[in-house]
């Protein structure tokens, strides 16, 4: 089973169903893409894999730093 991105858990499996969608294309992109002969869908897929693993480590280390701030001395304990 290949995955993009295996650490820290933020895998994407690229055996994963396909779904179908619609979604407009910058034209003159689109023309380019063709003809550098780009596989469109699996540079969308890349892309998006690259900007969702992004996201979910930015929001990992925000939730670290939210912790690491609440754990410091002399902050009261909710246990």
């Amino acid at each position: 089973m290949r995955m993009w991105g295996d650490d820290m858990g933020l895998a994407i499996y690229e055996t994963a169903a396909k779904q179908a969608t619609n979604l407009s294309i910058n034209s003159d992109l689109l023309r380019q893409a063709k003809e550098l002969k780009i596989d469109i869908l699996r540079a969308a897929e890349e892309r998006l894999a690259e900007r969702i693993r992004a996201e979910r480590e930015r929001q990992l280390r925000a939730s670290s730093r939210a912790s690491c701030l609440w754990e410091k001395p002399g902050r009261a304990s909710l246990s």
